[in-house]
């Protein structure tokens, strides 16, 4: 589980700051809808860590994710979330939630492969 923790935490600090381009702050539904839409996009690509490291096509991936970010948004959030301080805390806080959910969904189509060990460290 700490392969997709890591993961997750690295590829939302990176959404966090990178997406919407050209604003610092958005609504909570707006940041919801950006966050889910991006995290379905990136983590869904046919040649990412998760369609790769687990036998899950990216149609099934696209899928199950909106279902799996949507479950774990946090109960309480801001109105409007800073994306360069509140943006990182939260997308952390999601994406532990979404990569042991992912996990579980996912865990007997883990590839125990070299490529996919290496995302432990």
């Amino acid at each position: 589980m700490n392969r997709v923790l890591i993961y997750f935490i690295l590829l939302l600090s990176i959404i966090a700051k990178g997406e919407p381009q050209f604003r610092d702050k958005l609504s909570r539904q707006e940041w919801k809808n950006e966050i889910t839409e991006s995290l379905t996009k990136k983590i869904c690509e046919p040649k990412s860590y998760f369609v790769t490291c687990y036998s899950v096509t990216s149609g099934r991936c696209r899928a199950e994710l909106p279902k799996l970010t949507k479950a774990c948004f946090p109960q309480r959030l801001p109105s409007s979330i800073d994306l360069h301080n509140e943006g990182i805390f939260y997308g952390a806080t999601l994406g532990r939630c979404v990569g042991q959910k992912y996990d579980e969904l996912f865990h007997e189509k883990y590839k125990a492969i070299a490529e996919c060990r290496n995302y432990q460290k």
